[in-house]
């Protein structure tokens, strides 16, 4: 297991976001942890719907839910997007 940092755009305001996670985070846990993050740093200026929500990176596409990030290639300094 190893800590990796990554970048996650939210393309609905246009905001960059940095996290440190664990390579074997699953995409679902992300997905839960960025939204969660997100919306209280944002101080509810912002929202998303978990069940509308993906997160992809580039070159990859859409992180399947069950998916690790070291499955899916996802290394320090890779940029994902919250869509």
């Amino acid at each position: 297991m190893a800590k990796i940092h990554i970048e996650v755009v939210a393309p609905g305001n246009g905001k960059a976001y940095e996290f440190t996670l664990d390579d074997s985070t699953k995409a679902k846990e992300l997905l839960e942890h960025v939204i969660t993050q997100i919306e209280a740093f944002e101080a509810g200026n912002i929202s998303f719907d978990e069940e509308l929500a993906l997160i992809c990176a580039q070159d990859v596409g859409p992180l399947s839910p069950e998916t690790t990030l070291w499955e899916a290639g996802v290394k320090s300094g890779h940029k994902l997007i919250l869509v």
